[in-house]
C-alpha cells in the first residue's frame, strides 16, 4: 500500500507540469499573434494546438481535483490507482483522465510544430 501514495503524488508533479509547459506554449501563441508574429506558423494548426492544449489543461485540473477524495480511498481499496474511479460517485477510472491529458498534450504539440514546419515548407 506504500506505493499507491507515491503514484498518486506522481499523477499529481506531472499534471502540474503539462499545465505549465501548456499555459506557456499558449502564451507565446497569444504573445506572436499580439506582435504580428504569425509569418512562421499556420493559423489553422495554432487554433487546432490551443484546441488540444486547452482540453489537456482542463482534464489535468479534473484530474488535480480528483486525487484528495482519491487519497482518502486508497488506505480502504485493494487495488491501482489508475483503475480506481476518479471521483467516488463518478464512474470513469482514472487512467480515462490522464490518458485523455496526455493524449491531448501530444496532438497539442505536434500541432504547435506543425504549423511552423508546414508554414516553412510553403514559402521554399
Amino acid at each position: 500500500m506504500e506505493e499507491l501514495p507515491a503514484s498518486i503524488q506522481l499523477i499529481k508533479e506531472w499534471s502540474i507540469w503539462l499545465v505549465g509547459i501548456q499555459t506557456t506554449a499558449i502564451g507565446l501563441i497569444a504573445g506572436l499573434y499580439d506582435k504580428g508574429g504569425f509569418k512562421f506558423f499556420s493559423n489553422k494548426l495554432l487554433a487546432l494546438a490551443i484546441f488540444f492544449f486547452t482540453i489537456s489543461i482542463a482534464i489535468s485540473s479534473w484530474t488535480l481535483a480528483a486525487l484528495p477524495d482519491m487519497v482518502q480511498r486508497v488506505e480502504v481499496a485493494n487495488i491501482s490507482v489508475h483503475d480506481m474511479n476518479a471521483f467516488n460517485k463518478l464512474m470513469v477510472p482514472l487512467w480515462v483522465f490522464t490518458s485523455i491529458q496526455h493524449w491531448a498534450f501530444i496532438f497539442g504539440l505536434f500541432s504547435f510544430v506543425w504549423s511552423a514546419s508546414v508554414k516553412l515548407i510553403r514559402n521554399k
